[in-house]
């Protein structure tokens, strides 16, 4: 499983490499990766330790009173024809206690009722309990790295709005300074551009970007 998050990452790479998705992209597919790997195997675990309605072969056998009875003897079988028969019932029912362990939403009709099941929740609750603090840890800095620049630009706005109100400037030389701001910032941002293009690319790439573009220079 290990081996196929690393091939997941790598597919990933080579998507923006062939396609040029913006690198969020990307990152955000690998942390939708990461999530539903996490609660798939958390609900093959629960499934795994039911064992007193589900007759899978890794299931171990109890008298005892288990997740999987407690639903169906609270809110009745909804599998077809039966949980025991539906596999995939079982399944969905399992995912659906994964995700809400994994987005800490709480629990309402699927909780634990033995021992077994109480110290396998535990388990699982502080295995996710990082991994939920990790996505959405990347998450956050990937959404504040997404627009730096702009953000930037917005403060920058915001004190010059500030100045020019303390000086009383008059309306149409506030709007010629916001006017000007605002291409002076896009002017700069196709200079910072056009500069990583040429920090990043050997010279005869840069010829050719040149040659495709239309661009008047040439590059160094």
């Amino acid at each position: 499983r290990l081996t196929k998050l690393f091939r997941v990452q790598q597919l990933l790479l080579k998507w923006h490499q062939h396609y040029g998705y913006p690198f969020y992209v990307v990152d955000l597919g690998k942390f939708f990766f990461i999530t539903t790997v996490t609660v798939h195997w958390m609900a093959c675990v629960w499934i795994i330790i039911e064992g007193r309605v589900s007759n899978g072969k890794l299931s171990y056998r109890t008298e005892q009173e288990s997740w999987l009875s407690a639903l169906i003897n609270a809110k009745g079988d909804s599998c077809t024809p039966s949980a025991d028969k539906d596999p995939n019932c079982v399944y969905a029912i399992s995912l659906y206690w994964a995700t809400m362990t994994l987005t800490t939403v709480g629990y309402g009709d699927i909780t634990s009722q033995n021992p077994v099941e109480y110290i396998v929740g535990t388990i699982c609750m502080f295995v996710v309990a990082y991994v939920w603090a990790y996505v959405l840890g990347k998450m956050v800095t990937l959404l504040e790295s997404v627009d730096r620049p702009g953000e930037q630009f917005k403060q920058s706005m915001d004190l010059l709005q500030t100045l020019m109100q303390s000086k009383c400037l008059p309306h149409s030389l506030q709007v010629r300074l916001r006017r000007y701001m605002h291409e002076a910032h896009r002017t700069s941002m196709q200079l910072i551009q056009r500069n990583q293009l040429q920090e990043s690319i050997s010279q005869s790439l840069q010829r050719e970007v040149a040659q495709c573009s239309g661009i008047a220079e040439k590059f160094q």
